[in-house]
């Protein structure tokens, strides 16, 4: 089995799961009606659709320059305790 077979293997389980879990929030919020059902179905919505993306489109799709990664709002230091150094973050430059 090469890397690649088993690349597409683990993101259509990913994309399974998060189909699955996507289809049980939208029943519970059915229901209640509750926001943070909606916050769950637009977290797992994404990790559907970045891994359907990288299966039909392959992993070189990550070396575009229109892929953007984001770093968490530690790495700018607007989290950070007043005084404290913030923590190793990695930069991406273009």
């Amino acid at each position: 089995m090469s890397l690649i077979t088993l690349d597409n293997l683990f993101l259509l389980l990913t994309g399974l799961t998060a189909a699955y879990l996507l289809w049980r929030f939208y029943n519970r919020w059915s229901r209640a009606r509750a926001l943070y059902d909606v916050y769950y179905m637009m977290g797992f919505l994404v990790l559907l659709v970045s891994g359907l993306l990288l299966i039909f489109l392959g992993l070189g799709i990550l070396s575009s320059p229109y892929v953007l990664t984001v770093p968490p709002p530690t790495c700018s230091g607007a989290s950070t305790i007043a005084g404290a150094e913030p923590g190793p973050c990695t930069t991406f430059t273009t």
